[in-house]
């Protein structure tokens, strides 16, 4: 699983720059976040599967969440036109382009992970993606959150 946690991370390191916020993007809990290093990412491990493919051939599958957290206390006094915590969060994720095509655009997650896993040699990405939008108060301070969750699944390969 520290393979593909790795992999996902230097994707998203390359692609997802500064311009949208992010100070770090951590490897693992997602609640031993320094206050300090928020805005972040954390790309964590939620499952991981072996699929029998033949009597000699298997297959893993992970479930891995990134997860982007942001302070919510600094959209607590936002006016009415500004951007909201959850808004910025829609923009960090799945931000579109105008027009027609709604193409994503390339400095969010969800375009580093669709665009760059399906071309790896090694991993494959589901093509069912969930993401979820929250608050979150079981901090010391509290967050608004975007939850994303894929499935990544490696070639199959031989016991």
């Amino acid at each position: 699983m520290d393979r593909i946690t790795d992999r996902i991370i230097a994707i998203l390191t390359a692609s997802v720059k500064t311009p949208r916020g992010i100070a770090a993007i951590y490897d693992g809990d997602i609640f031993m976040i320094p206050k300090g290093s928020i805005p972040a990412i954390v790309v964590s491990p939620n499952q991981s599967e072996v699929q029998t493919k033949t009597n000699m051939q298997d297959q893993d599958v992970y479930t891995i969440d990134i997860t982007v957290i942001l302070d919510a206390r600094d959209y607590f006094n936002v006016s009415a036109t500004a951007k909201s915590g959850l808004a910025i969060l829609k923009n960090i994720m799945e931000e579109r382009n105008s027009g027609t095509a709604h193409t994503l655009k390339t400095d969010t997650i969800l375009y580093a992970i669709r665009h760059t896993l399906d071309a790896d040699t090694d991993y494959a990405l589901r093509s069912d993606c969930k993401i979820n939008y929250g608050f979150n108060d079981q901090r010391v301070f509290p967050t608004v959150e975007a939850n994303l969750q894929i499935q990544v699944i490696s070639k199959v390969y031989t016991r």
